[in-house]
Protein backbone atom coordinates (compact mmCIF):
# COMPACT_ATOMS: atom_id res chain seq x y z
CA UNK A 1 0.00 0.00 0.00
CA UNK A 2 1.39 3.57 -0.95
CA UNK A 3 1.29 5.80 1.28
CA UNK A 4 1.43 10.02 0.12
CA UNK A 5 1.16 13.32 2.06
CA UNK A 6 -1.96 14.31 3.14
CA UNK A 7 -0.82 18.10 3.64
CA UNK A 8 0.70 20.64 6.17
CA UNK A 9 -0.30 20.40 9.41
CA UNK A 10 -0.46 23.11 12.25
CA UNK A 11 2.66 22.41 12.99
CA UNK A 12 4.33 22.48 9.34
CA UNK A 13 4.92 18.92 9.20
CA UNK A 14 3.71 16.79 6.98
CA UNK A 15 0.88 14.26 7.36
CA UNK A 16 1.41 11.12 5.95
CA UNK A 17 -2.42 9.45 5.40
CA UNK A 18 -2.81 5.51 3.98
CA UNK A 19 -4.77 5.03 0.88
CA UNK A 20 -4.80 8.37 -0.12
CA UNK A 21 -4.54 9.24 -3.25
CA UNK A 22 -1.36 10.99 -4.85
CA UNK A 23 -2.16 15.24 -5.96
CA UNK A 24 -0.68 14.55 -9.12
CA UNK A 25 -0.10 11.31 -11.68
CA UNK A 26 2.97 10.95 -13.70
CA UNK A 27 1.64 11.91 -16.98
CA UNK A 28 4.99 11.49 -19.01
CA UNK A 29 5.50 14.70 -19.63
CA UNK A 30 9.47 14.99 -18.08
CA UNK A 31 11.05 13.62 -20.79
CA UNK A 32 11.57 16.77 -22.71
CA UNK A 33 13.22 18.38 -19.56
CA UNK A 34 15.27 15.24 -18.90
CA UNK A 35 16.61 15.10 -22.47
CA UNK A 36 17.47 19.00 -22.58
CA UNK A 37 19.18 18.50 -18.61
CA UNK A 38 21.02 15.89 -19.74
CA UNK A 39 22.45 17.43 -23.38
CA UNK A 40 23.49 20.78 -20.97
CA UNK A 41 24.91 18.42 -18.42
CA UNK A 42 27.26 16.27 -21.01
CA UNK A 43 28.14 19.72 -22.89
CA UNK A 44 29.20 20.89 -19.07
CA UNK A 45 31.31 18.15 -18.48
CA UNK A 46 32.85 18.09 -22.19
CA UNK A 47 33.72 21.92 -21.77
CA UNK A 48 35.16 21.45 -18.54
CA UNK A 49 37.34 18.58 -19.59
CA UNK A 50 38.78 20.27 -22.34
CA UNK A 51 39.45 23.43 -20.01
CA UNK A 52 41.10 21.67 -17.80
CA UNK A 53 43.58 19.59 -20.36
CA UNK A 54 44.15 22.74 -21.48
CA UNK A 55 45.37 23.82 -18.02
CA UNK A 56 43.30 25.95 -16.92
CA UNK A 57 42.39 25.84 -12.62
CA UNK A 58 39.29 23.97 -12.03
CA UNK A 59 37.40 27.26 -10.73
CA UNK A 60 37.53 29.31 -13.60
CA UNK A 61 37.59 25.96 -15.71
CA UNK A 62 33.75 25.53 -14.45
CA UNK A 63 33.33 29.34 -14.98
CA UNK A 64 34.52 29.20 -18.66
CA UNK A 65 32.31 25.94 -18.86
CA UNK A 66 29.20 27.19 -17.46
CA UNK A 67 29.37 30.03 -19.80
CA UNK A 68 30.87 28.02 -22.90
CA UNK A 69 27.70 25.60 -22.17
CA UNK A 70 25.35 28.52 -21.78
CA UNK A 71 26.07 30.12 -25.13
CA UNK A 72 25.69 26.84 -27.17
CA UNK A 73 22.66 25.27 -25.66
CA UNK A 74 21.57 28.95 -26.78
CA UNK A 75 22.23 28.50 -29.98
CA UNK A 76 22.20 24.97 -30.67
CA UNK A 77 19.64 23.35 -28.28
CA UNK A 78 16.55 25.99 -28.92
CA UNK A 79 13.82 23.82 -29.92
CA UNK A 80 14.69 20.94 -27.47
CA UNK A 81 14.50 23.98 -24.73
CA UNK A 82 11.23 24.68 -26.30
CA UNK A 83 9.92 21.35 -25.92
CA UNK A 84 10.78 21.17 -22.00
CA UNK A 85 9.31 24.79 -21.55
CA UNK A 86 5.91 23.13 -23.39
CA UNK A 87 6.05 20.35 -21.43
CA UNK A 88 6.35 22.19 -18.00
CA UNK A 89 3.94 24.48 -18.94
CA UNK A 90 1.45 21.80 -19.88
CA UNK A 91 1.93 20.12 -16.23
CA UNK A 92 1.55 23.46 -14.93
CA UNK A 93 -1.01 24.82 -16.25
CA UNK A 94 -3.38 21.38 -16.94
CA UNK A 95 -3.21 19.05 -13.47
CA UNK A 96 -4.27 16.01 -14.46
CA UNK A 97 -7.39 15.24 -12.59
CA UNK A 98 -8.15 12.40 -10.25
CA UNK A 99 -11.20 10.34 -9.64
CA UNK A 100 -10.97 11.69 -5.66
CA UNK A 101 -10.98 15.26 -6.59
CA UNK A 102 -13.77 14.16 -9.20
CA UNK A 103 -15.70 12.65 -6.89
CA UNK A 104 -15.29 14.89 -3.64
CA UNK A 105 -16.17 18.01 -6.31
CA UNK A 106 -19.39 16.30 -6.99
CA UNK A 107 -20.52 15.65 -3.45
CA UNK A 108 -19.53 19.04 -2.52
CA UNK A 109 -22.04 20.51 -6.03
CA UNK A 110 -24.31 18.01 -4.68
CA UNK A 111 -24.74 19.86 -1.39
CA UNK A 112 -24.57 23.39 -2.61
CA UNK A 113 -27.83 22.41 -4.51
CA UNK A 114 -29.49 20.78 -1.80
CA UNK A 115 -28.00 23.69 0.42
CA UNK A 116 -30.08 26.09 -2.15
CA UNK A 117 -33.26 23.96 -2.81
CA UNK A 118 -34.16 24.41 0.65
CA UNK A 119 -33.98 27.80 0.90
Amino acid sequence: MRVYPEGPTATGRIRWQRGAVPLRIYDGNVKPLAVYSAIRLGMFIVALALLLLMGFDWVWGAVFATVITFALSIIFLGSLRQKAADALRQRVEKPVPDTDTAHEDSQIAAAQRAANDDE
